[in-house]
């Protein structure tokens, strides 16, 4: 009995120590890549009844609001990209 009220008092004693305030430094957010960003937000758009299109074409066109990127994903993808595309034929 008397061993068991140690373990219990220890086990008190050392929760109540553990379990105080803890000097922690946050993580800094990344920002997010221009094609992530688009991507993301076409998922969440793709849901929304009825098909939102140009706010669609808008998250792929245009730089994601409050992002650290000046281009779009569809330009940051063409510049990033080492996939040459096709030049359409001369008309």
């Amino acid at each position: 009995m008397r061993n068991i009220m140690r373990v219990l008092l220890a086990t008190l004693a050392s929760a109540l120590l553990l379990s105080g305030p803890v000097a922690a430094t946050p993580a800094k957010e990344a920002p997010w890549l221009p094609e992530a960003a688009a991507y993301r937000l076409t998922l969440f758009l793709g849901n929304l009844e009825p098909l939102p299109w140009d706010d669609i074409e808008t998250a792929w066109t245009e730089p994601y609001r409050g992002s650290e990127f000046s281009v779009g994903a569809l330009a940051w993808l063409d510049r990033k990209s080492d996939i040459e595309l096709p030049k359409p034929p001369d008309q």
